[in-house]
């Protein structure tokens, strides 16, 4: 499910329990605040379009994704791209290290 808008604004919001960054900026206040007193939902759509870019300008935050866990092969395996998840009955996506079928041996 995902979250609506307010939530998503809220994050950035001065004094919100969301906002981990710890941002204050009035101009993000006041795109909140005009978000909330919105009276339709192409207003809405507006504010919230107008905020996003201007949040992106800043770079209140930087995701630094990194991988939880690894696959790791040897370099005669041929035809693999880390995705012993699926191999082994997993959710997909590379997981941990492991024995695969001898199909992929080359």
């Amino acid at each position: 499910m995902g979250r609506n808008p307010a939530d998503r604004l809220a994050i950035f919001h001065t004094g919100d329990a969301s906002n981990y960054e710890m941002v204050s900026d009035t101009t993000v206040d006041g795109y909140y605040t005009k978000m909330l007193n919105a009276a339709n939902l192409d207003e809405v759509k507006q504010v919230l379009k107008d905020a996003n870019g201007y949040i992106a300008r800043q770079h209140f935050d930087t995701a630094l994704v990194q991988p939880g866990l690894f696959a790791l092969t040897q370099p005669w395996l041929k035809g693999y791209a880390g995705q012993l998840g699926s191999i082994s009955g997993g959710s997909g996506g590379p997981t941990l290290p492991g024995f695969l079928c001898c199909a992929f041996l080359d």
